[in-house]
Order: structure tokens, then C-alpha cells, then sequence
């Protein structure tokens, strides 16, 4: 019998959608509804809804409603997260505020400053939402569904060791070792770049896919040495300072790298 949790219920339209798509599901007649939300009128309506929803279908689901997600957590199956940190107050200023600076967003909850302005106020919250299943709930999957969704997802799994949603975890991870084995016998580090570049790009690829800090002088050295890349005669203005663009050369593409090509800083 699953126990599916919904932090950040208050938000009815998410939890009724969802509530209603589980419900649907043929042979899974019983289960528990867990619905936490800090505003308890609208939790108060989330449980309402529940109740209604389980009614029509006539299943045998359970429906428990608090205020503190603490007293809810354990045991959960699935753990649904839809909150709004600081409500819908602080969506205005969201777009607003990058509007006085030229940039035009659509919503802003996602991409561009509005999206970064969300993820900073959610964040925290985030954290420790995940933090507690951790603790509580450890078997638990999660499933994000506030914006912006990629930056609280990657944040999530960053910050803690999350079980991602179906078997995305796997996926990750193994795309990860993929990367790191193909970095040792391909030109697979170059090949994630555009066509024109600068060297600490180049760098930031290898660094992000090795998990390792590698010492500037030496990869600048390894790269010149071995005539993978040549300056374009371009440049491009990054931080207020002027950097040089270069591209791969054909030699690049058939590059076989040491396993210690590099040395860490």
C-alpha cells in the first residue's frame, strides 16, 4: 500500500491533478494521501479535495493532513514537492525587476534572472525538504515539481544523495562514468564545446566531467604541446576582460589522452 506524500499541497491545482492521475490507476485501490502544507486553510482545502476525489472513485485511500511535514515523512513511498516559497507576493517583483533592465521575461520562474531570483528564494526551503527525507524517509523517491526545475533538481542531488524519480539516478550516474572513460581514449572533451572557444572553457569541461581541479599552467601546456587547438585571431569580451578564441584542429579529433595527461591543481 503506497504512501504518497505531497509537500506543498496548498498548491490545489498540482496536488488535485495528481491526486486524480494515481486515483486512475487500475488495481491500486489502496494507499495514503500524506498533505502538508504551512497555510492551513488551504491545506485544510487539499484535504477536502483528497477526501472528494477518493469518494468518487470509490477506493480505499486514506487521506492524513498536516502542518508539519516531520510528523508525515515517515514511511512515505513518494514524496511530491510543489512548494512557493514567500507566495505568489514575490512573483511581481520577479519580472518586474529585470524589466527595468531590458530584459523582457515571458514568466521568469524557470531561465533567465526571475528564474535565478526564484531559485535562490526556493532553494534553502528545498534543502531542507530533501534533508528530512533523507533522514525520514530514506527509501523515499522524489519528485519535483516547483520551478525552476532543473536548478532545485540538480541543487537536490547535489547538495544530498536523493533517489531520483524512475531510474533517472542510474541514468545520471551512469552517463557520468561514460564521459569519464571516453575523456581517457577520445576526443570526447573537445567535442562537448562550440566551434569556437576559449581555454578556460576548454578546461571548465574537463574539470566538470573528472570531478577534479586541474592546474591551468599544466593544461595549457598539455593542449599547445600537442596542436589540438589554434587561435582563431577572434576574441570575446567575458567578465570584463578580453579572452582568445581558439578551435579544435583536426588533430584534435583523433586525440588519445593520458589517464594523468593532466595534473590537478
Amino acid at each position: 500500500m503506497p504512501k504518497v506524500t505531497f509537500v506543498g499541497a496548498g498548491s490545489a491545482v498540482f496536488a488535485r491533478q495528481l491526486m486524480t492521475d494515481i486515483l486512475a490507476i487500475d488495481g491500486l485501490d489502496d494507499g495514503v494521501f500524506a498533505l502538508v502544507d504551512i497555510d492551513p486553510t488551504r491545506l485544510d482545502l487539499a484535504r477536502r479535495i483528497a477526501e472528494r476525489l477518493i469518494e468518487l472513485t470509490g477506493k480505499r485511500w486514506r487521506v492524513h493532513a498536516s502542518t508539519d511535514r516531520t510528523e508525515l515523512l515517515k514511511d512515505s513511498d513518494y514524496v511530491i514537492n510543489s512548494i512557493e516559497v514567500a507566495g505568489l507576493k514575490s512573483v511581481r517583483p520577479d519580472y518586474d525587476i529585470p524589466l527595468r533592465y531590458g530584459v523582457d521575461q515571458c514568466i521568469g520562474d524557470t531561465i533567465g534572472p526571475g528564474g535565478i531570483f526564484k531559485a535562490l528564494r526556493t532553494g534553502p526551503a528545498w534543502l531542507d525538504i530533501v534533508a528530512d527525507v533523507q533522514r525520514l524517509a530514506p527509501r523515499a523517491v522524489i519528485l519535483n515539481y516547483t520551478n525552476p526545475m532543473s536548478i532545485l533538481t540538480l541543487a537536490g542531488i547535489t547538495a544530498v544523495l536523493v533517489q531520483m524519480a524512475f531510474d533517472h539516478r542510474e541514468i545520471v550516474d551512469y552517463a557520468v562514468r561514460r564521459l569519464r572513460s571516453k575523456v581517457g581514449y577520445s576526443s570526447l572533451g573537445f567535442q562537448l564545446l562550440p566551434s569556437e572557444f576559449t581555454i578556460s572553457e576548454l578546461q571548465h569541461v574537463y574539470e566538470a566531467v573528472l570531478g577534479l581541479s586541474i592546474n591551468r599552467g599544466n593544461f595549457w601546456r598539455k593542449v599547445v604541446d600537442r596542436g589540438v587547438i589554434e587561435p582563431t585571431g577572434k576574441e570575446r569580451n567575458v567578465r570584463g576582460k578580453r579572452a582568445y578564441l581558439f578551435r579544435f584542429t583536426q588533430q584534435a579529433f583523433g586525440l588519445r589522452e593520458e589517464p594523468d595527461g593532466f595534473i590537478e591543481a
